[in-house]
């Protein structure tokens, strides 16, 4: 190079290269998502409670006893007896073979029955008599005593003390007072009275 040679210019030096861009932010990972609720399980089933216990059932009446029927004690009762509806028998009654009740018959205690005997709807057998205050009737009457194949008609009443014979028939709503006696075979009619200690023959029609 010579005096007149121009200087050489010096070399540019190299543009700085540009830093490398920061790598990006790692992204944050998304927020997992809540489990799903779990549905509660379901309740046990409640243990099935235990069925209260039935009333017990009425006792069957014994064969050939109806309904209502009240017996007394020391009751003797025959053969082939029928017994209608809410028959009360009193203590100490002794019953026939073969008699027939019909409902709402009361028996007193100690009546005597023969065998046979028809009771018909709401008689009262063997009743003791109410005395009014002042009475001179005094002392025990005894017990009604009827004999065989005797028929007391519906609502008579035949007291204490009477006896009524063997066939006799005592009419509907018919009174035989105490201590009476009716003869065999004899019908007292409908609405008739036999009052105390009289005494009715046999086959006699009242």
């Amino acid at each position: 190079m010579t005096p007149d040679d121009p200087p050489t210019p010096a070399p540019t030096p190299p543009a700085p290269t540009p830093p490398a861009p920061a790598p990006p932010a790692p992204t944050p990972p998304a927020p997992a998502p809540p489990a799903p609720a779990s549905a509660p399980a379901p309740a046990p089933p409640a243990p099935a409670s235990a069925p209260a216990p039935a009333a017990p059932a009425p006792a069957a009446p014994e064969p050939g006893l109806a309904r209502g029927l009240v017996l007394g004690d020391d009751v003797q009762i025959g053969r082939g007896v029928e017994w209608g509806a809410h028959v009360v028998v009193h203590r100490g009654v002794t019953i026939g073979d073969g008699v027939v009740f019909g409902s709402h018959v009361v028996v007193h205690p100690g009546t005597v029955l023969g065998e046979g005997c028809v009771i018909e709807d709401h008689a009262v057998l063997g009743k003791r008599p109410r005395l009014a205050r002042g009475s001179s009737a005094v002392g025990e009457v005894g017990r009604l005593e009827l004999g065989a194949s005797v028929t007391v008609c519906a609502g008579a009443v035949v007291f204490a003390g009477a006896r009524v014979a063997d066939g006799s028939i005592i009419g509907d709503q018919s009174h035989v007072r105490e201590r009476s006696r009716v003869g065999p075979g004899s019908v007292i009619g409908r609405g008739s009275a036999v009052d105390n200690d009289v005494g009715v023959g046999a086959r006699v029609r009242l």
